[in-house]
């Protein structure tokens, strides 16, 4: 949100000192218990070991 009545601008949330961009091939997970995701528009419950990505495939927000 820019906190004003005109939309936002495409990549204004990068300025945000909260935000960070980063671009990786793989995503290793540090996690024991079982977490929630959406596979396939399916919903299970896993314990998230790696992802391996292809380029610009794939948009995280933590």
């Amino acid at each position: 949100m820019n906190g004003g009545d005109q939309p936002s601008q495409p990549g204004e949330h990068l300025r945000n000192p909260a935000v960070r961009e980063t671009k990786h091939r793989r995503i290793d997970f540090d996690v024991t218990d079982e977490i929630d995701v959406m596979i396939d528009g399916e919903a299970e419950r896993v314990v998230p070991v790696a992802i391996d990505l292809l380029p610009a495939a794939l948009d995280v927000c933590v």
